[in-house]
Formats: structure tokens, sequence, C-alpha cells
């Protein structure tokens, strides 16, 4: 069996970003036929927003989300909020249930947006209201991170670890998201597989190339992420023993939902 080296990898990878693309329809790499965009059919007037805006939007929400989490995961903010039903030192496992929060109010907020863009005038002929909501399941969330990584502070400074039932329930939450967003990212990656994209990356697209490297490693991530919460479940239950490798592949599905959404948000401009 031939052996690479890590310098032979990592010039693989760069090779499989900067080969020279393929000129076509950038429409041919998007693994599914639906879209979200105004009917031909449409008398829809305006412009469309640029990548740019669309990411920053992401990034935003992202920075928003976060804040709140951290309001509002402060188990002394969750206990007067509950009226002590949860939050209470005493009660330690609540995060087996508390989970569902996160998890509904990401769900729930993937289906509002879904709605609202199947109802409006001049969208919604390609695309159901379930598509949607799957294929947001895809979208970077950075809140989990941070509130694992406040309640590792928490920790090191032999304080009241005020984050740990909502860093929990954030992870548990983030887990079932990412076996959620599976569908969609093993779409795409057997989709590339089966077109030779992985292993010829100059026939496709630059942003094609991205959205295959991220939906690649989305998987990949979630390959540790089921090792590493058979390990939790399992071995030891507390995540500030597996705080180094939490927060390793919490960062790396987050780079791969980046990539995957440059990648798409490109090809679907230009399409």
């Amino acid at each position: 069996m031939r052996q690479f080296s890590g310098w032979q990898l990592y010039v693989s990878l760069l090779a499989f970003f900067f080969s020279s693309a393929a000129s076509a329809d950038d429409d041919q790499y998007i693994p599914w036929s639906w879209r979200v965009q105004p009917d031909a059919r449409s008398d829809m007037e305006g412009t469309c927003p640029s990548a740019v805006q669309i990411l920053g939007t992401f990034a935003f929400v992202n920075v928003v989300v976060s804040v709140i989490s951290l309001i509002a995961g402060n188990s002394k903010v969750i206990k007067s909020l509950t009226c002590g039903f949860c939050g209470s030192e005493s009660d330690s496992e609540t995060w087996f249930y508390m989970f569902l929060f996160p998890l509904a109010t990401n769900l729930g907020a993937n289906a509002l947006i879904a709605y609202l863009y199947k109802t409006t005038p001049g969208f919604g002929d390609t695309f159901t209201i379930g598509d949607l909501i799957l294929f947001f399941t895809t979208r970077p969330r950075l809140s989990w991170i941070v509130l694992v990584v406040f309640m590792n502070l928490d920790t090191v400074r032999n304080k009241d670890t005020r984050y740990s039932k909502s860093a929990k329930s954030a992870v548990a939450a983030e887990v079932f998201l990412q076996f959620i967003s599976s569908y969609y990212m093993g779409w795409t990656a057997n989709f590339a597989a089966r077109n030779g994209y992985y292993s010829h990356p100059e026939r496709a697209s630059d942003d094609a190339r991205i959205m295959y490297a991220g939906a690649l490693l989305a998987l990949i991530s979630l390959i540790f992420t089921i090792g590493s919460l058979i390990y939790i479940l399992f071995v030891d239950a507390e995540l500030d023993t597996t705080f180094a490798a939490i927060i390793t592949i919490g960062c790396t599905s987050w780079l791969a939902s980046w990539l995957f959404w440059g990648g798409y948000v490109g090809l679907s401009q230009n399409s």
C-alpha cells in the first residue's frame, strides 16, 4: 500500500482547492434539483443579495445567538425563568431533557424561514418546506461552542459551573442537528465522489470544490462526534474532561459548514 507523508497530503489538499476549474454552468454542480430563487415566470423585481451579504448575515446571526445563549444559558437566569424548575444545583441531570429546547428552537426557526420562502409569491415551485428544514440544519452554529468554552473557564477558575447544564444541552442538540444535516452533506459528498470531482477536482468550479470539501469535512467531523458521544456516555460523562476534543470537533464542523455554504452560495449566484 502506498504511503503518503503529511506534506504530500497537504499538497494534495491544496491541489484540490486550486486546480484549474472547468468552465461550465455552475448549476450542474448542485446535486438536488430544487432552487431557492424567483420563478422564471414571476414578475418580481429587485436584486438578489450578494454572497458576501448572505454569509455576513450568517456571521451576524452566529454572534447574536451566541450572546443570547450566554445570557439565557446562565444557571441563575435559567432558574429564574423556570421558577426554580431548572437551573438548581441539586438537579444535575436536567440537561437530559433541556437539550430539547435548543433543538426545537433551531428546527422551529428553520421551519419558519422555510414557510416564509414557500409562501412568498414567485417562490416555492421547486422545493418543499421539508427540503428547506433539512437543508438549513447544515448552517454554521457557534453558540454551543461558546457555551462549552465558558463552562470550561468556570471549571478552570474553580467556580460554580454556571454554564454546565446549558453547555451539555447545547452539545446534545448539536449532535442531533449534525445527524440531520448529514442527509445533505452525505448527498453532496456522494454526488461529488460519483462524478469524480474528488479525484479530478479540475473538472469542478472553484465554488463547487469548496462546497464538496465542506461536505466531506462535515462527514469526517460527524464520525468523530459519534466517537466522542460514545465516550461521554459510556466512559466519562463530564464534558470538562473532553474539552479539547469537543472544541476541536466543534471548530472543524463549524468550518465545514462555512465551506459548504460558501461554495453553495457561490454556485447559486452563478447558476
